[in-house]
């Protein structure tokens, strides 16, 4: 079988591996945060043929924005050097 094809038959597996993966090294990295922005994309872009509409996926941005919201008024946002 071709790499390919196993990939193709397995994307849910293969998404939920490259995302640990990439989880593990953001951790390591310390850079969880500006990865925390771009996880709302995930199902967006894992579903995009699926059917649904993207709008019903962006709901994942309202606790991120609450959390930088309250993190900015108690004032341990991260902040530039």
């Amino acid at each position: 079988m071709a790499w390919e094809h196993i990939l193709s038959e397995n994307l849910t597996t293969t998404a939920v591996g490259v995302l640990i993966v990439v989880v593990s090294f953001n951790r390591l990295l310390a850079l969880l945060w500006p990865f925390a922005l771009l996880m709302p994309l995930v199902p967006i872009f894992s579903l995009a043929y699926s059917g649904y509409p993207d709008g019903v996926f962006m709901w994942s941005y309202v606790p991120i924005g609450i959390a930088i919201y309250a993190r900015r008024k108690i004032g341990t946002f991260p902040k530039n050097p």
